[in-house]
């Protein structure tokens, strides 16, 4: 009875972990970003 709440929580703690890898993959690409313009400011 108690293997439905269990994988629906499963579920979402897994859709939860994708959400934050996403952001934090996104915010390290960001800031590489940020990153190569300043040098990039910096040779010009």
């Amino acid at each position: 009875m108690w293997e439905l709440p269990f994988s629906r929580f499963v579920k979402n703690l897994r859709n939860g972990f994708h959400l934050i890898s996403f952001k934090v993959c996104f915010g390290v690409i960001l800031s590489e970003l940020n990153l190569t313009t300043e040098r990039f400011k910096l040779f010009l």
